[in-house]
């Protein structure tokens, strides 16, 4: 080989490397984001689930007090209730069926 295809080849390899390189560090930082993603995923979906827990405390709070409220707060407690007991039977009919 001449000189100047030995500089090419050269080159060339030293190019690669560099490239292989850059593809090793590009593979370990998408492995550290995928287990980062992961790990918010995580911390959404156990948000969500804590939002749920307070959305139902909360119902139950609010029934509590509308119980131990007056006259026409119990007449809105009788409505919710009634209602709620009407979904109830609703969803058992389409599971009986």
């Amino acid at each position: 080989m001449t000189n100047r295809h030995q500089l090419l080849v050269d080159s060339f390899e030293k190019k690669l490397r560099k490239l292989l390189q850059l593809y090793a560090q590009e593979k370990d930082t998408n492995r550290k984001l995928e287990v980062e993603l992961q790990q918010k995923r995580e911390e959404v979906m156990q948000a969500h689930k804590t939002i749920l827990e307070l959305r139902s405390d909360y119902e139950d709070l609010k029934m509590a007090q509308i119980l131990s409220g007056n006259t026409a707060d119990r007449e809105a407690a009788h409505r919710r209730i009634s209602h709620l007991v009407r979904e109830i039977d609703k969803c058992i009919d389409l599971l009986n069926q």
